[in-house]
């Protein structure tokens, strides 16, 4: 077969995807810092470098900046196994490793790997303390305290430890325990208003409300505008028997955050201790208001679920009367606008997806999955460019999204640009090494290249993953047969 008829077959089996309603990304969490490309072994750019053992460190560590875990933790795990045992970069890239796991939120994996740095003796106060923000990810407070206490026995004023101890403990209902590492903590950061107010809700626990109202005032001349530190520093002095003085505190509290439950119904109480009763009604409508109102954002997260699970069951229509009705309860739920419009999408019905998407990213802008399935409507409508912006704002937002990745690289093959493809395509693999697509139109570019076994080994591993995808099946009889023709 011509290279030119492969380019017509790339036009032709390119897949876009919509991808699914709902990507769960883990929380980030905060560490410190004291498998090679999944297709083989074929990059798209780039020189082998002399140790491939510190450029794979380096790669993966610029991965994990750019929000990459998934891809970071594939090239450790393949240069660890590549890497000789007396290789003096094995701890680095196992410290890097476990960091790798907690970003992407697999903490077992994380502690198990910390676990066995510690084991060997090989362990430092950065691994002691990535352990135990593992731990306490996974709910074993009493593993984690014990890590923080190790960094201290190490490194007596590390502020990172001290903080972590003092709040694992909070967790374990050892308030008094906690109270000394937090004013310590306070004692070598003075400046650190969250210090102030961690002290302060342990003072609160214990009944100490004088105490805690005096950290809460530290915290609040720290960070002003913090709602939590004003409202509990309200709550503090109306415990301590200073009503005038927590109405104020209160008030600060309810400018912050006007439709919240909880202080319009502290205020209620505060307004007739002081004998405002006309200003404790009007509270106390405001407050039914907010109630009822956050009864129907209940709701309408609860027809979400429904929503989901009706999708999940491939009921498409039924999943759209659910999100209708979300988006009909809270005209503002960016989640209700997007997955209504992104299943009006699977019904063929482009235009009002479109319409909701849209509402969707006016809502909130950071909404990848909405942004990805606008470009994917862009580019049926043929605005390659519209569609382009739509791809990399997506991506801006997640830096691990597969799809968008896969759809962007799409884009770059329509426009002759296959060098920026295949980089893009090479990414999504490392992202979601379970996405079929990406191999296939990786394999795509590169048949039209004429590296047809590079293609050959793409269309087989896009049909490992899923063997019944008919476009994979069809390109690989196709590179063989040209395959044969040439020999």
């Amino acid at each position: 077969m011509s290279w030119h008829r492969w380019v017509q077959t790339v036009s032709a089996l390119i897949v876009i995807s919509l991808g699914v309603l709902l990507i769960v990304r883990p929380a980030s969490c905060q560490t410190t810092e004291l498998n090679r490309n999944p297709a083989g072994e074929f990059r798209t750019s780039g020189t082998f470098p002399s140790n491939p053992v510190e450029a794979a460190y380096n790669e993966a560590k610029l991965m994990l900046q750019k929000g990459r875990s998934n891809a970071a933790i594939s090239r450790l795990q393949s240069a660890l196994k590549r890497a000789q045992p007396e290789n003096a970069k094995i701890v680095s890239l196992k410290m890097l490793l476990a960091r790798a796991f907690i970003a992407a939120g697999q903490f077992n994996s994380a502690a198990q790997t910390l676990e066995d740095l510690l084991a060997e003796n090989l362990g430092s106060a950065e691994a002691h303390f990535n352990l135990a923000v593992a731990y306490g990810s996974l709910g074993r407070f009493d593993f984690s305290a014990k890590q923080y206490r190790e960094i201290l026995a190490l490194q007596p004023q590390n502020g990172e430890a001290l903080m972590g101890l003092a709040k694992t403990l909070l967790q374990l209902k050892k308030t008094s325990e906690a109270i000394p590492y937090l004013k310590t903590y306070i004692r070598l950061r003075p400046n650190d208003a969250e210090g102030y107010y961690i002290l302060g809700r342990a003072l609160s626990d214990l009944g100490r409300m004088k105490q805690a109202a005096g950290q809460f005032s530290q915290a609040a001349h720290l960070r002003p505008g913090d709602y939590e530190i004003r409202y509990h520093w309200g709550i503090a002095l109306s415990k301590s028997g200073e009503p005038v003085a927590a109405l104020a505190q209160l008030k600060a509290a309810e400018q912050l955050k006007p439709d919240e439950v909880q202080v319009h119904s502290a205020l209620v109480r505060i307004l007739y201790l002081t004998g405002e009763s006309e200003q404790a009604q009007q509270e106390s409508a405001l407050a039914e208001r907010f109630s009822l109102r956050k009864r129907v954002l209940d709701r309408a997260s609860f027809e979400i679920a429904k929503g989901n699970a009706f999708l999940q069951q491939g009921d498409l229509r039924d999943a759209e009367a659910q999100f209708r009705h979300a988006s009909a309860l809270d005209p503002q739920s960016a989640r209700a606008r997007s997955n209504l419009g992104l299943v009006l999408c699977r019904l063929h019905d482009p235009q009002d997806g479109q319409r909701e998407l849209e509402k969707a990213i006016t809502i909130n802008p950071r909404m990848a999955l909405a942004h990805n399935a606008l470009g994917v409507i862009y580019m049926e409508e043929g605005h390659a460019l519209k569609a382009k912006a739509a791809f990399e704002h997506a991506i801006r937002i997640d830096p691990q999204y597969a799809e968008a990745k896969n759809n962007l690289g799409t884009i770059y093959v329509k426009l002759g640009m296959n060098a920026k493809a295949e980089a893009l395509f090479e990414e999504a693999t490392e992202d979601s090494p379970r996405y079929p697509e990406s191999y296939l139109n990786w394999g795509l570019v590169l048949a039209s290249q004429g590296e047809l076994r590079k293609a050959e080994m793409m269309f087989e591993k896009a049909l490992q993953i899923s063997p019944n995808l008919a476009q994979a099946r069809k390109a690989l009889q196709m590179v063989k047969g040209t395959s044969k023709a040439q020999e």
